[in-house]
């Protein structure tokens, strides 16, 4: 399981993702009560690429789906 804090951005996420050769991390909680998230490779594509969005100034819990 590869694992990623919420505020990191897209583009960390996507070189993360690069580099384990996995399609989709699971994003961690920033506090005890939050919901744990997931980022796949077509929400990077979809949610921000497709939208013109800067992946370096878009942060994983912008985009990604609640788990």
């Amino acid at each position: 399981m590869v694992t990623i804090r919420n505020s990191a951005t897209v583009a960390e996420a996507a070189k993360l993702m690069q580099q384990r050769e996995v399609q989709a991390v699971i994003v961690e909680q920033s506090h005890e009560l939050d919901a744990y998230g997931i980022v796949t490779a077509g929400d990077i594509v979809g949610k921000v690429i497709a939208f013109g969005r800067d992946p370096k100034r878009v942060r994983v819990y912008e985009v990604m789906t609640m788990i």
